[in-house]
């Protein structure tokens, strides 16, 4: 298919691989089809240009020949043997690489083991692409960039020289979901993460933090039942935002129940999840619906808040995003992140976080993402 660029959707029979492949699809007559790939209109592109997107099963580099973009949309860990195969092998063959994970492990390990590997074959590699982090990792840098306005203007105001930029004392990232409704697998895969080690990023470097152990209370919005206790949670942001925004302290947040008692409940169950974990009984958390993977209809009722909040010395900021199924909005930020690589190649390379990937201001306003702001 001379002229096209390919995107290899691995996982592409999944739900959110096949979800991914509808959103690009043209109408089904102006698509060329086969068994393996579909020739679809992309809309960021030239027009004329068209993009292939091929369900790949298979991770060798000749099965990715032509290949522009590898999206892993599987729900395999990348970093157990197999994803970072297939990391490796999207960069041999001359491929951008991209996943929706965000666990903080997976992209702490993107940073740590293939950094050097993308900046030599000068292709892009970029984990969190879906709501998990890619939000939250916009909206952080959206935040900073604030605080950094509101220092600017008061020196101007007191006739004082803008003295060079000092890190931020603290930046927290919070989500609040009401009904979050879960598959089966991923009541499974939350559980686990929960039960693993997470960190906080305080004075340039990564503390462990195990979930639950610390809490604050923030204002959702009205929305989301105005202010709500929020957990330590092993949020992905902790590990890409350091990468762009100089923080002293950074600590990632959620909140799953409006009612104080459930946070209780859960607090509780995040001190048990290591044994359960180990035991194979992941306990439903309070404000958790389980539901069937193809019942997209049960997912659009989960609502969201992501709240970021920054702050040095007295200059403050804090941004708020909302809407509902955030399923539909990782969707919608893998494929924003897709057609950003196809219109605007990053000659030099490296492993990049959503927010350097990305416009950040551009990407919510494309994912209908109206920001918010709040007294901070």
């Amino acid at each position: 298919m001379t002229g096209e660029a390919i995107v290899g959707i691995y996982g592409a029979s999944g739900t959110m691989g096949a979800a991914i492949g509808g959103a690009c699809t043209a109408p089904a007559s102006a698509c060329v089809r086969s068994a393996a790939t579909a020739a679809i209109a992309w809309p960021r592109t030239a027009p004329g240009r068209r993009l292939a997107v091929a369900a790949r099963t298979e991770r060798s580099a000749r099965a990715l020949d032509g290949v522009a973009i590898v999206l892993d949309a599987s729900a395999a860990a990348p970093t157990t043997g197999p994803g970072d195969t297939l990391v490796l092998t999207a960069l041999a063959a001359g491929a951008h690489y991209l996943d929706l994970r965000g666990e903080p492990r997976a992209l702490r390990d993107l940073y740590e083991r293939h950094e050097a590997a993308a900046r030599q074959a000068q292709q892009v590699v970029c984990g969190g692409v879906g709501f998990d982090v890619a939000v939250g990792d916009y909206l952080a840098a959206l935040a900073a960039r604030a605080v950094e306005l509101a220092q600017i203007s008061r020196h101007a105001v007191a006739a004082v020289a803008t003295p060079e930029p000092a890190p931020l004392d603290e930046l927290t990232v919070a989500v609040a979901y009401d009904d979050l409704v879960v598959t089966p697998g991923g009541q499974r895969g939350l559980g686990e993460l929960a039960a693993r080690e997470g960190w906080r990023w305080r004075d340039d470097r990564w503390e462990p933090l195990a979930t639950g152990t610390e809490q604050r209370t923030v204002a959702f919005g009205a929305d989301l039942g105005g202010e709500r206790v929020a957990l330590a949670w092993p949020g992905g942001e902790v590990i890409t935002t350091p990468r762009h925004v100089h923080a002293r302290a950074i600590h990632t947040f959620a909140s799953l129940t409006r009612s104080e008692a459930g946070a209780g409940v859960a607090r509780t169950l995040a001190r048990l999840l290591g044994p359960l974990a180990r035991a194979g009984a992941i306990p439903t958390a309070p404000g958790l619906v389980v539901a069937l993977p193809g019942d997209a209809g049960a997912r659009a009722r989960t609502r969201f808040a992501v709240v970021v909040q920054a702050r040095r010395d007295l200059a403050a900021a804090q941004l708020r995003v909302s809407g509902h199924d955030p399923a539909a909005i990782a969707v919608a930020c893998a494929v924003g992140c897709v057609g950003e690589l196809l219109a605007a190649p990053h000659a030099s390379g490296g492993v990049l976080t959503p927010a350097e990937l990305r416009d950040p201001a551009v990407a919510l306003v494309e994912l209908d993402l109206t920001v918010e702001r709040g007294a901070g």
